[in-house]
């Protein structure tokens, strides 16, 4: 992988050079074609990766009968195009993995440099500052987000930003059988 890719992602350009140099040893580069899925929703997730090129879309299952899960829709949630997007890094940061919350679907042609769970936590185990560093990064996106979040509780009149809701959220929030 080049370095510049993980660098410019949001959770790595924060990291040491050697860390990135480290990274880049354990990727592995993977083209994939038009129709391929990458991983399907409620599968454990054993690795995450970096968008490199191509188009991606995420796509989450609507139940439509709350009686017959079986009865469902596709929804697209959101798209990939971004390069140096990280994808499924915190469902390996679970403790015990965590399941991919929706299917990723190959659209176009697409370049992705898979990192393998084990070798990723390897990697954060032989030098403490790695581990430091992704956990001061991971703070400064959640207070970031909390504050997006804490706007849009209150009504704030000075917030320009979208509205969005988080699946994982309305998955253990709203979907609950009463």
């Amino acid at each position: 992988m080049c370095i510049e890719l993980a660098r410019a992602s949001v959770y790595f350009n924060n990291q040491t050079e050697s860390f990135l140099s480290k990274l880049a040893e354990i990727s592995k580069k993977k083209i994939l074609n038009e129709g391929e899925v990458i991983v399907n929703e409620g599968e454990k997730m054993e690795n995450f990766f970096i968008f490199e090129s191509g188009l991606l879309e995420r796509t989450k299952r609507k139940h439509l009968n709350i009686e017959d899960q079986s009865v469902t829709e596709t929804i697209v949630i959101d798209k990939i195009s971004k390069s140096s997007k990280v994808v499924g890094l915190l469902h390996v940061l679970a403790i015990n993995g965590d399941p991919a919350y929706a299917t990723i679907i190959v659209k176009e042609t697409s370049t992705i440099w898979v990192i393998e769970r084990e070798d990723f936590m390897n990697l954060l185990n032989s030098d403490n500052e790695h581990s430091i560093r992704l956990m001061g990064t991971m703070a400064v996106l959640l207070r970031s987000t909390s504050k997006v979040l804490r706007a849009l509780k209150h009504g704030d009149a000075d917030f320009e930003g979208v509205k969005i809701i988080c699946f994982d959220t309305v998955r253990s929030n709203f979907t609950q059988k009463n």
